[in-house]
């Protein structure tokens, strides 16, 4: 091979004509981040080649080169679907399209920014392993029972891979994973995500976090608080997940700027939408500060309510973000407060009165609208009914520190309550609340909880209750061993997170409304709370401090369905 050959990166992608923008944006942001010369190899099936020799020119004026191949046939047995196109599985065919001479490839999805440069992914030593890959935000869950992946593995996501094309020749890898989609399509839910996982568990790299940050990352408290630093600067940007994409008007996300800085260098810009979007900003914050100042007035906040509600429908959104600084001292505040109303750290209110915290620590979830006893008061009737209804077993999926798990094990005191979540310092925190309220013995708690794991309850009724940051579709599915278990002896809490996965709640409706009765129920927004609550803190606290205080800080607005079995 020759010096430059070896000098070069490569890199490949798969888009279709509506897809070529975005394309284009992840290309771009690839070759303002790289210094040595790219190699570029677009796969593709109806892409006018007008809009190719435009791609190929914008590439070029980078010192990089483009070769586009059309792909004309699918395996058989494999095909798109209403949520993906047959691009997905254009990864499978790279082995044979590509050069023989290049036995190493980038594989990247065009719903990506990359912010660093692509040669310290591409350095990455694979060994002899058939590829390089980070493990999926929504940690697998779900997938190792219906893949038949060993427990003690990862899953891994397929949108940002360092492909060992030597050995995937060599070992014909694609013909394998073609093979599981076709034998198993009922398990391949992403499919060629899930094949390539069920081929490959045990024969990957796992990378770093920051070459793959997906939404999971940015959309769920728990994570962006964990991984902190890799969520304020990731490598790479991954807008994964179905209704986040960055150029999507209604979309929030803290990186949709840098997508369209990218997006506006292309020959497919969006300078409208980034103007749109600063005049967005403006309005909010004036609406935000509106709101505040004024909220004792009934008249006008109902007014100015009306007016938001309008602009949020018309208007696309940007994130407010603040600066660490204050987030600490926000954050800081809160606690002396709490500490001030609820000194042994105790609920003051609502249905888990007088639950003991071990201590100023929550997860996954704000802390101080649990101990004022206003937490999703959107629930508090529901929860009632369910303690009133005396079920001999309650599981929590998603249980974070334990407010609902120990909760209900405190006013139920027959029920065994069954806690899962698959972070060990959440774990840890409900062990120690279970104790700390004298429940230990009725509280069991595990990592993961799939539809295998539901008790037989011999007639008996059981609830449960589900907050898993857009996993629904992985728990919930029609298993032919479990299905009945769980429609004739459960009802069900679940929390629809919509914002990660916008088809959850048309999943879950057609799932469980022939078996079930179904009240749909909506969160109150921040703002709203210090109007509906004031009346929980002693009179002194400023209207800011309230503000802090009840704030359950939600990416959106939240739904929940409360199935009740019919008759």
């Amino acid at each position: 091979m020759t010096d430059a050959f070896n000098q070069q990166i490569f890199i490949a992608c798969a888009s279709n004509q509506a897809f070529l923008p975005h394309t284009a944006t992840m290309l771009c942001s690839v070759l303002e981040n790289t210094d040595k010369t790219v190699k570029i190899f677009l796969l593709h099936n109806d892409i006018d080649p007008n809009d190719l020799v435009k791609l190929a020119e914008f590439i070029e004026s980078y010192g990089s080169s483009l070769q586009t191949i059309k792909v004309t046939n699918i395996p058989h047995g494999i095909k798109a679907n209403a949520f993906w196109n047959d691009a997905i599985y254009f990864r499978l065919l790279l082995q044979d399209v590509v050069p023989i001479q290049i036995e190493k490839i980038i594989y990247l999805d065009s719903d990506i920014i990359v912010r660093m440069d692509i040669e310290h992914l591409y350095s990455t030593d694979l060994k002899s392993h058939s590829l390089a890959a980070v493990e999926d935000s929504g940690w697998g869950i779900g997938a190792f029972e219906r893949l038949d992946i060993p427990a003690m593995d990862k899953y891994f996501n397929s949108g940002v891979l360092v492909i060992n094309l030597k050995k995937w020749r060599d070992d014909r890898i694609h013909e394998k994973v073609i093979q599981y989609i076709q034998l198993y399509p009922e398990k391949a839910v992403y499919p060629d995500q899930d094949g390539l996982n069920a081929v490959l568990h045990g024969d990957w790299i796992q990378m770093p976090f920051e070459w793959n940050v997906q939404h999971g990352f940015f959309y769920s408290e728990m994570n962006r608080i964990r991984y902190a630093d890799i969520v304020e600067d990731p490598a790479i940007v991954h807008f994964s997940g179905r209704g986040i994409k960055p150029w999507d008007r209604d979309v929030e996300h803290p990186f949709k700027r840098e997508y369209l800085e990218y997006r506006a260098k292309t020959p497919w810009p969006l300078q409208s939408v980034r103007d749109y979007l600063q005049l967005k900003k403006k309005i909010r914050k004036f609406i935000r500060n509106f709101i505040i100042r004024t909220y004792r007035v009934r008249f006008i906040y109902s007014l100015a309510r009306k007016i938001k509600s309008v602009l949020d429908r018309t208007l696309p959104s940007v994130e407010y973000r603040e600066d660490k600084a204050t987030v600490v001292k926000d954050e800081q505040v809160v606690r002396q407060k709490i500490s001030l109303l609820s000194p042994d750290y105790s609920v003051l209110r609502g249905p888990f009165q007088g639950l003991k915290y071990p201590g100023l620590e929550s997860f996954g979830s704000a802390l101080a609208p649990k101990i004022l006893g206003s937490y999703e008061s959107e629930l508090h009737e529901v929860v009632e009914k369910v303690i009133a209804k005396n079920y001999s077993t309650i599981i929590d999926i998603g249980c974070g520190e334990g407010y609902y798990a120990i909760g209900f094990a405190l006013r139920m005191q027959k029920a065994e309550v069954w806690a899962y979540d698959i972070d060990p310092d959440a774990r840890k925190l409900c062990e120690q609340m279970a104790a700390l309220n004298g429940v230990a013995d009725r509280v069991h708690i595990d990592k993961t909880f799939t539809m295998r794991s539901l008790p037989n309850l011999s007639g008996e009724n059981g609830f449960l209750l589900c907050d898993c940051e857009g996993a629904e579709e992985y728990i919930f599915y029609k298993d032919p061993k479990t299905w009945d278990l769980l429609t004739k002896n459960f009802d069900l809490l679940i929390e629809i997170h919509d914002v990660f996965r916008p088809h959850i709640s048309a999943y879950l409706y057609d799932l469980f409304s022939t078996e079930y009765d179904i009240m749909r129920i909506f969160s109150t927004g921040d703002p709203l709370r210090p109007l509906i609550y004031h009346q929980f803190v002693q009179q002194g606290f400023s209207r800011d401090e309230q503000i802090m205080l009840f704030a359950e800080k939600r990416a959106g607005l939240m739904e929940w369905f409360y199935l009740k079995r019919k008759a």
